[in-house]
């Protein structure tokens, strides 16, 4: 059996250019500054990272399920990094304008677009931020965010929301479609993904949900889409749960269904060692050939998608 990697990777309207003009770029920041700052997302805390550690080369010798789900969240980051790259380019910056309870960065020029980010406390321990564009039509905020914070600012939790096509249009770029993360950063890394209709003009829309986890070393990235497996014209609906112990190994468990098996529920498992080796196959359909025993896996049993 064969599953193609889902077709999620885009490219889009590139936010990180919007804030490269006329920065004064600095890394001396005021004290003060500095919860405003681990308010916004950032890509050490809500990117999608199931890469093994120290194992070199590991892509060419990895089972099928575990180069699968590595490519898919390569290209959940490719849309991820669309905001996150624009934050972390922010923290280079010198505030615009300080007050007690607020920050702004910008306006910066783009396009015949200002652009500037704004974050806002709001209450206690709770960051509401954004990203304008402001044009002679008015200020349009096309990224939002709450931020709520934890033990720390930085370790907390929250959602922004990117309208793509809201920025798009003002510049008259063709990226459409909506992007929600959900995450909480309390005691390690969890998001929720929730992908709408997004396009850069050129690939037909994907709507999709990813759930990814990883707290204390151990990973678990679960997501569902629609491919032909078995490269016989006919469609199935595959959700693919991977889970992975850091350093140690992992596993990863794919429900198959519809198309050319109809209502078959075909349960294919793979798991793999320290250095990403295949350790032991099998399905329940027959579909594979058999690879040593289920004892060898750093997970015991099966595990369906459960967040999504």
């Amino acid at each position: 059996m064969h599953i193609p990697s889902p077709a999620v990777a885009m490219r889009t309207l590139p936010l990180a250019l919007l804030l490269t003009a006329c920065g004064d770029i600095s890394n001396a920041f005021l004290l003060e500054d500095t919860e405003f700052l681990d308010a916004l997302p950032s890509s050490a805390r809500q990117t999608v990272s199931i890469e093994p550690e120290g194992a070199k080369g590991w892509l060419d010798h990895a089972p099928t399920l575990l180069v699968v789900s590595y490519e898919v969240s390569t290209s959940v980051n490719d849309l991820l990094l669309g905001v996150l790259d624009t934050m972390d380019y922010v923290r280079t910056l010198r505030p615009s304008e300080r007050t007690e309870d607020a920050r702004r960065w910008g306006p910066y020029p783009y396009k015949g677009v200002d652009v500037e980010v704004w974050n806002t406390r709001t209450g206690a321990g709770r960051f509401d931020w954004g990203v304008d564009a402001l044009a002679d039509a008015g200020t349009l905020t096309y990224i939002a965010g709450t931020h709520y914070a934890g033990d720390s600012v930085a370790a907390g939790d929250g959602q922004f929301t990117w309208r793509l096509g809201d920025a798009a249009e003002r510049v008259g770029e063709p990226a459409r479609g909506t992007l929600v993360v959900d995450y909480d950063n309390r005691a390690g890394i969890d998001l929720l993904v929730d992908i709408q209709g997004v396009t850069d003009g050129t690939t037909a829309p994907l709507t999709a949900l990813y759930a990814y986890r990883l707290v204390e070393g151990e990973g678990d990235f679960q997501y569902t889409f629609s491919a032909d497996v078995n490269d016989d014209g006919l469609v199935e609906d595959c959700a693919i749960r991977t889970r992975w112990n850091v350093g140690l190994g992992g596993r990863a468990d794919a429900l198959v269904t519809g198309g050319s098996l109809g209502d078959t529920v075909e349960r294919w498992s793979q798991c793999w060692d320290a250095a990403v080796y295949l350790v032991y196959e099998a399905d329940d359909q027959g579909f594979v050939t058999p690879v040593g025993a289920e004892g060898d896996c750093s997970f015991p049993s099966f595990a369906e998608v459960d967040r999504i």
